[in-house]
């Protein structure tokens, strides 16, 4: 009978340790579980917020004439690619702007009595094309950058030095001699350009932004363009 109480006293300890046991080894493995959650996520915020602190981006714009009197009334494309470093705002940029055919260029007369043979010289109909090539260095800094948490929105004015081109091409009236007749006449200027604007991106989604952008270029082109822009950032 002792024999049996002990038997049945020692087995029973065995299995209070062993349960016991068991018990730290779940508490031990779901605290693990949950250190691990935890580290997993402090590095996931860490990676995510030092992706936004720096990267590189490529990106691309569509838009038109901002204002005047050929509002919305030609087109152009960019495609940029650059490096943001903490709000900090560095990309190269490559833009062709164009104006449909028969778009109000110039319409002005002018005279000249060379050897009184040229009497007058007028765009008569008004009609003319105008291409502009432009590549420039744009440096700008997102004032957004400082909300903390904020990932989503930029908000960037940026400033731009580079080289344009600018191609005017206009149908002439002429008279030379009593004869009348029509040329095609081309325009090139070229030079250093300056260019001053801001943009607005939202980020859709981690690596995709749209936005909206207004610049005006100064000295070649005379122009400013209004339009939309989206960024890949890797």
């Amino acid at each position: 009978m002792r024999k049996t109480k002990f038997l049945f006293s020692a087995m029973l300890a065995i299995a209070r340790v062993n349960f016991v046991k068991n018990c730290r080894i779940r508490l031990d493995s779901i605290m693990i579980n949950r250190m691990l959650s935890l580290i997993m996520a402090v590095t996931l915020v860490s990676v995510t917020a030092s992706a936004q602190d720096k990267h590189v981006f490529v990106g691309a714009t569509l838009g038109t004439q901002g204002t005047g009197d050929i509002f919305f009334k030609g087109a152009n494309v960019s495609m940029e690619a650059g490096y943001y470093f903490k709000g900090l705002d560095v990309s190269a940029y490559v833009g062709f702007y164009t104006n449909n055919w028969g778009r109000t260029v110039h319409n002005d007369i002018s005279h000249s009595d060379f050897q009184g043979r040229v009497e007058f010289n007028k765009n008569l109909d008004g009609k003319g094309n105008v291409s502009e090539l432009a590549l420039r260095l744009t440096i700008g800094y997102d004032f957004l950058h400082f909300i903390k948490g904020n990932w989503r929105h930029h908000l960037t004015p940026y400033i731009g030095l580079g080289y344009a081109q600018k191609r005017v091409t206009k149908n002439e009236d002429s008279v030379v001699n009593g004869l009348a007749f029509s040329s095609l006449s081309e325009q090139i200027n070229n030079g250093f350009e300056f260019t001053i604007g801001g943009a607005y991106d939202f980020n859709v989604v981690e690596h995709w932004s749209i936005g909206l952008f207004f610049e005006e270029s100064m000295h070649i082109r005379e122009r400013d363009i209004i339009g939309l822009r989206t960024r890949y950032i890797f």
